[in-house]
């Protein structure tokens, strides 16, 4: 075992691989931000439709441009 560990730290495939190992970390780390930040902007809208449904209001204020044609 010493023998690998002493080839694979004087070769040059240790280093490559590293570098390989730390790209991954710094992908996935960029992923899971995303993702995190994409699933509160996606949670937000789909929060005020079940809070309105819960308490039996709309969750869409809907107003007219124009005259009122009640008046």
């Amino acid at each position: 075992m010493p023998k690998f560990v002493t080839y694979f730290m004087r070769s040059d495939s240790g280093s490559t691989a590293i570098e390989y190992v730390v790209l991954v970390a710094v992908i996935a780390v960029s992923i899971i931000s995303v993702g995190a930040t994409v699933g509160t902007n996606i949670n937000r809208p789909w929060s005020s439709v079940e809070n309105a449904t819960a308490t039996g209001r709309s969750a869409v204020s809907i107003t007219t441009v124009g005259p009122n044609p009640e008046s």
